[in-house]
C-alpha cells in the first residue's frame, strides 16, 4: 500500500512540475521576445535593469512555488498513508494495511527461501474490563499495549490491530522458535508494565499464537493457525489456573 502512494506521488509531483512549466515558460518567453522587440524601437531606462534580471527573477518565482508545491504535497501524501494504513485508536498498522504487507512480504519470503512467522495475540478477559471502566480507558490500555509491543519486536517488524483487542505481528525473517521467543517477551513486558501509565489495567495478561509461513500459504493461512495456538495457549492456562485453585492447601498441625 505504501508503495502504491509512493507511485501516486511521484505522478502527482510529475504533473505539477510540467502544468507549471507549461505555465510559467510561455509568459517568460513572451517577456523576453516582447523587451527585446522594444528594445529596438525604444531605449530601455539603465535604471530598470537588464532584460536578464526580470528573465531570472521570473525562473526563480517558478522554482520557489514548484518547492513549496512539493513540500506540500509530501506533507499531505505522508497524512494520507497514515490515515489509510494506521488504527485510529491505537496507531498501529490497520487491517488493510497489515493483510498487504503480508501477502508482499510472503512473496518475498517464498522467493529467498526465507522463514516467515507471525504472532497472534489478545488480551485476556478485556470486554470485562472494558465494561467496568468504560471504553476511554479501554483505549488507552489498547494504546498502551501497542507501545509496549513495538518496544519489544524489531524495527522491520509489523505491529497490527486485527481487530477489537486482538493483534498480528508480522515477523520476516524469523522461525516460529524465534517469533516464540518473542511472544514469550512480548506477554511477559505486558504483564509487568506500569499499571498506571495511560490506564493500563493491573495485572493484564495476553493469550498469544504463533505460526510458521509453510509453502503454500496465505496470509489467512498463518492467521488461522496462529489463531488456534493460542485458543490452546488461553485453554492450557485456564486449565493450569483451575488446578491451582483447587489444589487443598495443607492444613496446620494441631498443637497437643
Amino acid at each position: 500500500m505504501d508503495t502504491d502512494f509512493a507511485r501516486e506521488r511521484r505522478r502527482i509531483l510529475l504533473a505539477l512540475v510540467v502544468a507549471l512549466t507549461a505555465g510559467f515558460l510561455p509568459v517568460i518567453i513572451g517577456t523576453w521576445l516582447a523587451a527585446d522587440r522594444a528594445a529596438e524601437t525604444y531605449a530601455i531606462p539603465e535604471e530598470l535593469g537588464s532584460i536578464w534580471f526580470s528573465l531570472g527573477f521570473g525562473a526563480i518565482s517558478c522554482a520557489a512555488i514548484i518547492t513549496l508545491a512539493v513540500i506540500l504535497i509530501n506533507r499531505y501524501h505522508r497524512m494520507l498513508v497514515r490515515a489509510a494504513t494506521r488504527d485510529h485508536v491505537t496507531g498501529a498498522y490497520n487491517r488493510q494495511a497489515f493483510e498487504s504487507a503480508a501477502a508482499e512480504a510472503i512473496s518475498d519470503s517464498i522467493r529467498a527461501g526465507q522463514p516467515l512467522s507471525i504472532v497472534l495475540f489478545d488480551l485476556d478477559d478485556f470486554k470485562r474490563y472494558n465494561d467496568c471502566h468504560g471504553h476511554n480507558a479501554g483505549d488507552a490500555a489498547l494504546r498502551e499495549v501497542v507501545r509496549v509491543a513495538s518496544r519489544v519486536v524489531r524495527r522491520t517488524d509489523i505491529v497490527s490491530r486485527w481487530g477489537g483487542d486482538e493483534f498480528v505481528v508480522l515477523l520476516p525473517t524469523c522461525t516460529a522458535r524465534e517469533a516464540a521467543r518473542i511472544a514469550g517477551s512480548l506477554a511477559s513486558v505486558v504483564q509487568a508494565s506500569d499499571p498506571g501509565v495511560a490506564g493500563m489495567p493491573a495485572h493484564i495478561s495476553i493469550s498469544t499464537g504463533v505460526a510458521e509461513l509453510e509453502p503454500a500459504d496465505r496470509v489467512s493461512d498463518l492467521i488461522a493457525r496462529a489463531d488456534e495456538a493460542m485458543y490452546n495457549h488461553r485453554r492450557a492456562a485456564r486449565a493450569a489456573g483451575h488446578r491451582s485453585v483447587a489444589r487443598p492447601h495443607a492444613r496446620p498441625a494441631r498443637r497437643r
